[in-house]
């Protein structure tokens, strides 16, 4: 919908741009330098300034919009490609970690799907590099991989 919004403004600015220009090559609004009254002053030109500058900064948001539209539709897919190659417990567990932000203690996981299942989990995971471990004393904790955590909160 955004898109669509600065498309517009885009758009109209462009087509004030060309009918001012159109007025100014035709002559119909002539620009005179003296201080008469009945004179049209430099107010056109900062119109024109005004249209050129809307035209450019929604051009541009646009064309980065668009960019930004294909970067989440290529993680957007994927994410699906990473959540199919995932088993249901894996898919839980995964959710699990993200709903905290990327990083659990296995403790905690433990108490959800018990000790050796969670493990089992966890040991997955990290084979498939989805997840590490790092070791806090006695206990684990379980961290999304950077560049998929990263790419996650990109998606939000």
């Amino acid at each position: 919908m955004k898109n669509k919004l600065y498309l517009g403004f885009c758009v109209g600015s462009l087509v004030g741009l060309i009918f001012l220009i159109n007025l100014i090559l035709f002559n119909k609004i002539k620009i005179h330098n003296c201080s008469c009254n009945n004179v049209i002053s430099y107010n056109y030109f900062f119109v024109f300034l005004f249209l050129s500058i809307i035209f450019l900064v929604s051009l541009f948001y646009y064309l980065f919009s668009l960019k930004l539209t294909k970067k989440e539709d290529i993680i957007k897919s994927n994410f699906n490609l990473l959540y199919s190659i995932l088993d249901n417990d894996e898919k839980k567990l995964f959710d699990l970690i993200q709903s905290k932000g990327g990083e659990i203690p296995q403790l905690e996981i433990s108490k959800k799907f018990g000790k050796i299942k969670a493990h089992r989990l966890i040991e997955k995971l990290m084979s498939k590099k989805i997840v590490a471990k790092k070791r806090n004393g006695n206990n684990n904790t379980i961290l999304i991989n950077k560049n998929l955590l990263y790419s996650l909160n990109y998606k939000k």
